[in-house]
């Protein structure tokens, strides 16, 4: 039943994902950079995210990698301090006045492909819920054989539910895309 529960809710996350990912996909041309490492693009960005949020404190959500790549790898001029979060995170927790959060490190469901892109960073404001899921009736659960069908006397056993999912978007969100 562990390994039910745990397919179960890496399918809940690669459905969030992919859904969330389209939904960004969607935002106006104004609320994205996509391209090399320019910071004065990159904060333009994300100063139109902030006003189009009145102003809003907003989060730098990536990968490791993605988040390193967009603190740059000139560490000249930092402190001890932050080379010593740098060598214990991969990436500062607040850049340029803006925090920072890692996405974990995962695979797509069945696959050995990496469920975040590690070159994509999505500019979120704060404390804002972005997606809402709703399951709906009760799941059903069958076993699909008896137990003496398989040699080491286990049974399988599939599960089904509807599930849907929505993006919310009463806040604008950004997204930069650097080439590595």
């Amino acid at each position: 039943m562990d390994k039910v529960a745990e397919t179960i809710r890496k399918h809940k996350d690669d459905f969030i994902y992919e859904n969330f990912k389209s939904a960004i996909d969607g935002l106006p041309a104004n609320y994205k950079y996509q391209g090399s490492y320019v910071e004065k693009e990159i904060l333009k960005r994300i100063a139109k995210v902030k006003a189009a949020n009145k102003g809003a404190k907003v989060t730098l959500v990536g990968s490791v990698e993605a988040l390193s790549l967009l603190q740059g790898k000139n560490t000249a001029g930092l402190s001890q301090n932050m080379l010593d979060e740098i060598n214990g995170t991969g990436f500062l927790g607040t850049w340029k006045g803006n925090d920072c959060l890692a996405l974990p490190t995962c695979y797509k469901a069945d696959t050995e492909e990496l469920a975040f892109d590690d070159n994509v960073i999505y500019i979120i404001p704060a404390n804002q819920k972005l997606i809402t899921i709703v399951n709906e009736g009760e799941p059903i659960v069958k076993s699909t054989t008896l137990y003496q069908d398989n040699m080491d006397m286990s049974e399988d056993y599939f599960v089904i539910w509807r599930m849907g999912a929505v993006v919310i978007f009463n806040k604008i969100m950004g997204k930069i895309e650097l080439e590595g």
